[in-house]
């Protein structure tokens, strides 16, 4: 039989440095983060898109205004006088 040689125990030491990686079964908490989306837009457009589209809202609303105080002071009395929209 041949002699083996007694080489001895030493640390062995890693050349690259490991990746951190998560424990079994956590991997669904973590999400990978996206690389964040540019968007054309028309610079005309307001940007909090405040614009209103509806042009008989003003006549709507003064309508309203009359029948409301048409039930409150009565029909004959605010019918008789002449009212136009921008003031009465």
């Amino acid at each position: 039989m041949a002699k083996k040689e007694n080489l001895g125990s030493s640390p062995y030491k890693h050349s690259q440095t490991s990746v951190q990686r998560p424990d079994v079964g956590v991997e669904a908490q973590f999400s990978n983060k996206k690389v964040p989306k540019t968007y054309r837009y028309d610079s005309s457009l307001a940007p909090e898109l405040c614009w209103d589209e509806n042009a008989e809202r003003p006549f709507a609303e003064w309508l309203l205004n009359l029948v409301a105080e048409a039930a409150e002071k009565g029909e004959a009395i605010v019918l008789a006088k002449t009212a136009n929209m921008e003031g009465d």
